[in-house]
């Protein structure tokens, strides 16, 4: 029997460390099998998938399932050499001299042969999940490559228009809308970064490339970010769809190896297993039975320029009543003359009678300054995060501060805002309040330097 053939023992391994995570009783055990069941079913009624779709599904999870019981088979006859050894490599490091050179040798050679055989799998079921790719259209992926594991679904994951039926290109669309509008400053010092940010995603799906593809790639993309930027806004308007998918640099039928296994993605994780196959083959029968679903014809979605207002004018209320709160500890604090906090007193009846606008924003920004000029507390942070909240949204920019926002294409924080922010959220934390409003105020102030 030879130790080379041990590749089972590494999913045994696995599987009893995931064991010993699960509850002991077996009824937990059961409520957990219930729920994965019942966040696939979430996933597959936000697909609106055709009844061919399913089909074809359902046969490529079998064939995964295949692949991995095939694995296992195959090597299970060399768990019991391949335990041996490593537990002659453990009992060796007990030892005032540790393990001898062969104990080191016959445990190293049976991982590399494991290893090995799990980048061989990998490639496998890479190969299955390439294919169920082709089976889904591009809003269908972009759903499952967003999904999140859930009892009770989140309301877009219901909505065929806004979700179900969306075009992947869309979310690399907004990247690059983002990218144009980006201050000069923003941009000359994240370009790079943005563009390896873009590579090392596809990287992760594909495989580490050789270092001079790698490079050639990157500067590719970035002249590709130059290109979007000069464009004219008609040019832009006409053109970002066929723009968008030029930043797809991978070739489905290329897969780099250097020194780096194949990552599976959502949709193998999801969809492409025994368990997901007898699921969604039930999915289909229950589908078949049922009349046809008319949510697309029931839609009564608000237009988003007036939800994109009214949030814009509910931060505006918040930023509004944070500012009045510095107002009253200033007051109350003997920092104004009575004129003076009468004076400030009518200017925020007055703003309150205004309109929620652009104008009565920067009337408060004055405001505030005014205020936090005799002293900055904790009561400034409040009206400086909201500040920066209206102005994401004025700005039309992904807001990470929300996390049931949508999230853009890069699924990372490729303008660097995010990371302005948590420099904010550790100084607060750190009770360090100056620090952390100055942070609030540079944030703010970069995000005026977008582009409407």
């Amino acid at each position: 029997m030879k130790s080379s053939a041990t590749f089972v023992l590494a999913l045994l391994l696995m599987r009893a460390t995931l064991a010993a995570e699960e509850p002991r009783d077996p009824r937990l055990k059961e409520v957990m099998k219930v729920r994965q069941e019942i966040s696939l079913l979430n996933l597959l009624n936000g697909l609106y998938l055709s009844d061919e779709q399913l089909g074809r599904l359902i046969g490529l999870a079998q064939r995964a399932d295949v692949i991995e019981e095939s694995y296992a088979k195959r090597f299970a006859d060399g768990a019991d050499g391949h335990l041996a050894a490593v537990q002659a490599l453990r009992d060796g490091l007990y030892t005032p001299t540790g393990p001898s050179p062969d104990v080191k040798e016959r445990a190293s050679s049976g991982q590399k042969v494991i290893d090995a055989a799990r980048d061989r799998m990998a490639e496998e079921l890479g190969g299955v999940e390439e294919e169920a790719k082709g089976v889904l259209s591009e809003g269908q992926l972009a759903i499952v490559e967003t999904f999140k594991p859930c009892l009770l679904p989140p309301k877009s994951l219901s909505d065929p228009v806004a979700v179900g039926q969306v075009s992947t290109t869309e979310r690399e669309e907004a990247v690059l809308d983002v990218v144009r509008r980006m201050p000069v400053f923003l941009y000359h010092h994240r370009r790079a970064t943005m563009a390896r940010m873009i590579v090392e995603r596809g990287e992760r799906e594909k495989g580490k490339m050789p270092d001079d593809v790698r490079e050639g790639m990157i500067r590719t993309l970035a002249g590709r970010l130059d290109a979007a930027r000069a464009m004219s806004e008609v040019d832009f308007g006409l053109k970002k769809a066929g723009l968008a998918k030029e930043f797809k640099l991978f070739d489905d039928k290329v897969t780099y190896h250097q020194g780096h296994r194949r990552e599976l993605g959502k949709v193998s994780r999801f969809l492409l297993n025994g368990e997901a196959a007898a699921v969604m083959a039930k999915y289909r029968d229950a589908m078949r039975s049922a009349p046809a679903r008319t949510e697309a014809q029931e839609l009564t979605q608000a237009d988003p320029k007036e939800q994109q207002a009214k949030r814009r004018e509910m931060l505006l209320r918040r930023f509004g009543r944070g500012v009045h709160a510095i107002f009253e500890e200033r007051k109350s604090g003997g920092k104004l003359q009575d004129m003076e906090a009468r004076g400030i007193q009518e200017e925020f009846k007055s703003l309150r009678e205004g309109a929620a606008d652009a104008k009565t924003f920067a009337s408060l920004e004055k405001l505030a300054d005014r205020l936090n000029a005799l002293g900055v507390t904790k009561a400034s942070l409040e009206p400086a995060r909201a500040r920066v909240q209206y102005l994401f949204v004025a700005k039309r920019l992904p807001n990470f501060l929300n996390p049931n926002a949508a999230k853009p294409g890069l699924e990372t924080d490729f303008t660097g805002l995010q990371a302005m922010m948590k420099k904010a959220d550790e100084a607060e934390s750190q009770d360090r309040v100056k620090e952390a409003k100055a942070a609030l105020d540079r944030l703010a102030e970069c995000l005026k330097g977008f582009r409407d």
